[in-house]
């Protein structure tokens, strides 16, 4: 493929190492093929920029954003520098970046940066991301703040253009009817609900009595539109619903009582009476464990529940079902010992053991847990645990789809988005 830039020179497409690649050179190369749009695009903009832009579609981890190379001056044409030439000698990996043809492709996305292009004269790079896509963008200003790191003499400039528009609310709430809860066979992966209201509002008291015994009504209102609420969140008590959907009907947990959806409030007395009902809703759940994140790199387990003290009150083990690994604190002194040996069968299966380390393996660092915290008569490991509230996050989004991506990409738990009021 000729380079129209470099006079006679040309992109040929090689493989080394089983991986293909585009390098400029004197001569045309015949036999190689590479896939169809697979010329990284910085490369091919050098190689073609003259006095129009050219934008292509690349990736960002596991996104697409846009870019273009614009010419800045209309009375001088783009060229090639010096360095822009040796750039191209280097040799660069195939990418899946396409050329956009379509001027209807930029409806719905929106200018992100404008930074400089040190490889070509009269021309700089202009960035976009889909409208409701300001992490994108962070990630991108992210990766021009880091082009001079340990470069000397580097002066690369960008400027953020995003601007923020006015998009409508969305909330990303807690799917409490797929919650992993079993209150009449709880396991150890089991979440746990609790919830709290105010019941001594001058004094601003928060009870947590399960019995609802000091539980007042629902938030203060003086009109049913200080009652409306996206989700409302009931209990369960003796077999029926005594607050959120459908009061009074049959129930055999919590979940069962909470409506997910828009509801339309109620203002009776002075109190809503639907809708904003003044519960808050929380969940003590496991947490999450990263196995890209072992402390011990000959280790067989993923160890988690850190103290003060250094130790650990638990390991990473699977949600039965799953492939997702979550804390479980060690239930007694056999289960620890079953651990460490286990560890150490593991290092002499992969003729590892050693009678010396530089820092001591985790498995040497095991506590049963102190601190537990009492919830529905249950005891859980307060350092194994983590509480989350059932309202997660709000977030902006163009539509209820792009709200739920982005509710999905942010929680790695059953999760559902709803409008905001």
């Amino acid at each position: 493929m000729s380079c129209a830039n470099v006079v006679d020179h040309h992109l040929n497409c090689r493989k080394k190492n089983g991986q293909q690649y585009w390098k400029l050179e004197d001569t045309p190369l015949d036999g190689e093929i590479c896939p169809e749009n697979s010329i990284p695009w910085r490369i091919h903009a050098l190689c073609n920029s003259s006095d129009t832009s050219l934008c292509y579609e690349t990736s960002l981890d596991d996104d697409r954003v846009a870019v273009c190379v614009i010419p800045t001056d209309e009375n001088k044409t783009t060229a090639i520098k010096e360095c822009g030439i040796k750039y191209l000698k280097e040799g660069h990996l195939i990418q899946h970046d396409v050329p956009i043809q379509d001027v209807n492709y930029f409806n719905d996305k929106t200018i992100c940066t404008k930074q400089n292009i040190g490889q070509l004269k009269n021309a700089e790079i202009v960035t976009w991301v889909p409208d409701d896509r300001e992490d994108l963008c962070d990630k991108i200003v992210n990766q021009a703040q880091s082009t001079c790191d340990g470069k000397p003499d580097c002066d690369y400039k960008f400027e953020r253009v995003y601007e923020k528009k006015a998009l409508p609310m969305f909330d990303c709430v807690i799917d409490t009817k797929n919650v992993p809860s079993n209150e009449q066979n709880y396991q150890w992966w089991n979440w746990i609900r609790t919830h709290s209201y105010s019941c001594k509002e001058d004094k601003g008291w928060t009870c947590t009595d399960e019995s609802m015994s000091e539980y007042k009504g629902g938030e203060i209102c003086s009109m049913k539109d200080d009652c409306h609420k996206n989700a409302e969140f009931g209990v369960c008590l003796n077999k029926q619903c005594v607050q959120g959907a459908a009061i009074g009907t049959n129930c055999s947990k919590d979940e069962d009582c909470d409506l997910l959806n828009s509801v339309e409030g109620e203002c009776s007395n002075g109190r809503c009476s639907e809708g904003k009902n003044g519960l808050h809703v929380s969940y003590y759940k496991p947490k999450d464990c990263d196995t890209d994140q072992k402390v011990h790199e000959h280790s067989l387990y993923q160890y988690c529940g850190d103290t003060e003290n250094g130790t650990y009150t638990g390991y990473c083990d699977t949600i039965p079902g799953t492939s997702k690994k979550v804390c479980k604190a060690f239930q007694n002194v056999a289960e620890m010992q079953h651990i460490k040996a286990e560890e150490e069968n593991y290092l002499r299966g992969i003729r590892h053991p050693q009678n010396f380390y530089a820092q001591t393996p985790p498995w040497e660092n095991l506590e049963a847990c102190t601190e537990y915290i009492t919830v529905h008569g249950k005891q859980i490991c307060a350092s194994t645990t983590e509480k989350i509230d059932a309202y997660l996050s709000t977030v902006e989004a163009q539509d209820l789809q792009a709200a739920s991506d982005k509710c999905n990409r942010q929680y790695d738990i059953p999760v559902i988005t709803l409008p905001s009021f």
